[in-house]
């Protein structure tokens, strides 16, 4: 919740807790009764909202989390099999082939095994 939204918060509960007592002390009518209910419904609103948006973040934060250690591990592999002569090459083309060509390096790796992610194996 930005410092705004919570100053705003702040005030109404003010507002709210003002109403009330001026209720109490009899220095009110009926019509504070009314705003009373409405101030509390919007601060539940807003409470109850920044509640889920916090978990939301919380919850988006896990999963960038998570995306980036998977992606530090494709890294690692694919810096693995660049170091290996596993018999890929690549002709000029870009097809995979056996042969003396251009052998696979880290970028070559990945490209390939998206393509394969990317065309379900």
């Amino acid at each position: 919740m930005t410092k705004e939204q919570e100053e705003a918060i702040e005030i109404l509960e003010g507002m709210v807790k003002s109403y009330i007592e001026a209720d109490e002390c009899g220095l009110s009518n009926n019509d504070f009764k009314h705003e009373i209910r409405a101030m509390q419904t919007v601060l539940s609103m807003l409470k109850h909202n920044s509640a889920e948006i916090e978990q939301k973040n919380t919850e988006l934060a896990e999963k960038n989390a998570e995306i980036e250690r998977l992606n530090r591990q494709i890294d690692l592999i694919t810096e693995f099999l660049g170091e290996r002569d596993l018999g890929y090459y690549k002709n000029e083309t870009g097809g995979e082939i056996l042969g003396i060509m251009r052998k696979y390096n880290k970028e070559d790796w990945k490209e390939h095994f998206e393509r394969k992610a990317t065309n379900n194996g």
